[in-house]
């Protein structure tokens, strides 16, 4: 690790680089609350203030800007009001930007500071979290950044487009002598990345071209999993290269800022705010400034003091001795003494944070009421009590007064006592993980081998809902359904005259081998697969063959009825095509003719209609009974099924986009 000297002439400001690093931010976290709803943008608001005051060239944010994908107009209108105050301004920015902003912003626009329309003072530069990630359908995907940076108040970088080939391209910053090589990734699925970067080898790191590349800083900020989370053994640690000087590393909250390693060095900054009650958010809350000269650099931790106090304990009610065939009354009174002392040393610890407040920082009164956690673990001989009622005795005293305390019953299973805390940390961690589980598979679980899905593949639906559910993606469901439909039916009427002399077996095994002859990145209905883990790329997109009979004619039922339909628009596009013939060659009659006409000739045309529809009919009957399971339609799932694909033929769908 470098350590930033000022042995060397040159080291004068005009050549050092200033930074302010942050993540986690999550603007609009409990914005509804009525004690903490404004305290993610009190800390916001104090960050770039700690950034005005230090005189940073630029901030650098890590990830998750905002909590919700689609932050409230509310929280959209309170971020960009706080970027005006503190990123507009007259003062000059003193960076050169040697970078084609259309290739590594993905705007067509250049970096705010540079646009001639605006007076940008102090440049934002942020990748994207799991948080605030772009999503969308058609192949456009925008996140909540894309409209901040549209407005010209940040720049955003770090977006892929394709999880399968990663490029990174950095942002390449100058300031005097001090040149910066800046890569971003936004985050992706940890098994999908981790599989591109170590077993596929398809990420690429694009170097500045220039001569000399040692007088290059490289700096590199990604957000991801870090460490075993959930039974995963993903470790990024040992695919960085080599000529990273510094990584930044977002999506843990836990701060641990101090840098760890060489070559390259990490630091793990964290949240700003406690978005969750678990021990690693009890950390205090830091931001770092990092200098840069040249290939040396200093970090500088700064602690944030508009964070609310959080406090975390465990208590084992079976090592107080006064508790000792306690009544749950006695339990609740030594919960609240205990409590009590808790807050005396809180408050005292909130003020000595606060000795040296400058003048220009304001302190919201509200954050003198802390959160607290007891993790209580009671055992057959102890009683819970009510947490909802015990929160009853610190109303205006505690910020989550409802959820202090967290109850666990004694797990009867030996674990190695390390510290005296092993127990509880495997109860900890086994409860705590469960707020962090997917709804990926939860459709494949609910689904039992009598309704398994029959068209729509399993793993592709489960990523549309947790769009839905995780992303607030109202129209994600719907959305994948009818794109895909409409693939899978292109690809049945590729195949129509070969499908629709068989019969039902034959068509699904048909099916069957056309879908898992499809290659690793698009499948045979279109469907790019990409953006999927190994294991969920093996999953067979439609039919199983060990299915019950009635899936399998359900299936087949769903092939004859595009076959059918199309079978249907092409007869009715001949006969068009046939009315429109005989119209263009039949003569023209005079309007005396016309009026001419006797009721044979009407009679005639009438005999011929029914004529027509007689043999329609007779055509309908025979096709009923040659093949019983053709008129599928009158079927009420079918038909639902059908006038889906009525919807989808509304759109245009482009075949090398992913769902």
């Amino acid at each position: 690790m470098s350590v930033l000297e000022d042995t060397d002439a040159d080291f004068v400001p005009e050549n050092v680089l200033k930074v302010l690093v942050a993540t986690d931010i999550h603007l609009g976290y409990c914005e509804r609350h009525p004690i903490r709803g404004d305290d993610s943008f009190h800390t916001f608001e104090e960050i770039l203030l700690l950034a005005r005051r230090h005189q940073v060239d630029m901030v650098l944010l890590g990830g998750d800007l905002f909590h919700e994908n689609k932050p409230s107009r509310s929280c959209l209108v309170r971020t960009m009001r706080i970027l005006r105050d503190y990123c507009l301004g007259e003062k000059p920015v003193a960076l050169d930007f040697l970078s084609v902003a259309a290739e590594v912003l993905d705007s067509p626009y250049p970096v705010n500071f540079l646009d001639p329309y605006h007076s940008v003072s102090l440049p934002i530069f942020t990748i994207h979290g799991n948080h605030d990630d772009p999503i969308g359908c058609s192949g456009e995907q925008f996140s909540a950044l894309d409209i901040l940076q549209l407005a010209n108040l940040i720049n955003y970088f770090g977006k892929v487009k394709d999880a399968q080939s990663i490029q990174l391209c950095p942002l390449l910053i100058q300031k005097g002598v001090t040149k910066l090589a800046l890569y971003g990734l936004g985050n992706i699925r940890d098994e999908r990345l981790y599989a591109t970067w170590h077993d596929e080898g398809k990420v690429t790191w694009l170097r500045p071209q220039v001569s000399d590349l040692s007088n290059w800083f490289h700096m590199f900020v990604f957000h991801q999993n870090r460490g075993q989370k959930g039974g995963s053994h993903i470790a990024f640690e040992e695919l960085f290269p080599s000529f990273l000087d510094l990584v930044v590393w977002g999506h843990e909250h836990e701060c641990k800022i101090e840098l760890q390693g060489s070559n390259p060095c990490i630091t793990q900054p964290g949240s700003s705010i406690a978005t969750s009650l678990i021990e690693g958010e009890a950390v205090p809350k830091h931001v770092a400034i990092l200098e840069i000269f040249r290939q040396q650099f200093k970090w500088t931790p700064i602690r944030l003091k508009t964070v609310r106090p959080f406090v975390m304990k465990h208590i084992r009610l079976e090592e107080e001795k006064s508790l000792e065939n306690a009544n749950k009354d006695q339990i609740e009174d030594f919960l609240v003494k205990y409590v009590d002392k808790l807050l005396t040393n809180t408050e005292a610890d909130f003020y000595y944070t606060l000795k040296d407040l400058e003048d220009d920082m304001i302190i919201d009164p509200r954050l003198k009421q802390p959160l607290v956690r007891l993790r209580v673990e009671y055992t057959n001989l102890h009683t819970s009590i009510s947490p909802q009622r015990f929160g009853q005795h610190f109303v205006g005293k505690i910020a989550n007064s409802s959820e202090i305390l967290k109850f666990q019953r004694k797990s009867n299973r030996k674990h190695k006592d390390v510290g005296g805390n092993a127990s509880l940390e495997s109860l900890q961690y086994k409860r705590d993980t469960l707020d962090e589980l997917s709804v990926l598979g939860l459709i494949q679980k609910t689904l039992d081998t009598n309704s398994s899905l029959s068209i729509l593949p399993v793993a592709d639906l489960n990523s549309a809902l947790e769009q839905f559910v995780f992303k607030s993606e109202t129209s994600a469901i719907p959305d994948f359904v009818e794109s895909y439909l409409a693939k899978v039916k292109k690809a049945i009427l590729a195949k129509k005259e070969y499908l629709k002399d068989l019969n039902d077996e034959d068509i699904q095994s048909v099916c069957r081998e056309l879908l898992q002859d499809g290659s690793d990145e698009h499948d045979i209905m279109g469907m790019d697969r990409s953006n999927l883990h190994p294991d969920e790329q093996k999953q067979s997109p439609t039919i199983n063959p060990e299915k019950e009979n009635a899936s399998n004619i359900s299936g087949a039922s769903f092939v004859r009825m595009f076959i059918d339909d199309s079978e249907e628009e092409d007869s009715k596009g001949s006969a068009k095509e046939m009315v429109v013939s005989k119209q263009a060659t039949k003569p023209s009659a005079s309007v005396n003719s016309k009026r001419k006409r006797t009721n044979n000739v009407k009679k005639r045309k009438e005999e011929t209609l029914n004529k027509t529809e007689s043999q329609e009919e007779s055509t309908a009957t025979f096709s009923k009974n040659k093949r019983p399971v053709t008129n599928t339609r009158k079927s009420s799932r079918i038909a639902t099924l059908y006038q889906g694909m009525e919807r989808t033929s509304k759109y245009d769908f482009d075949e090398d986009d992913s769902d």
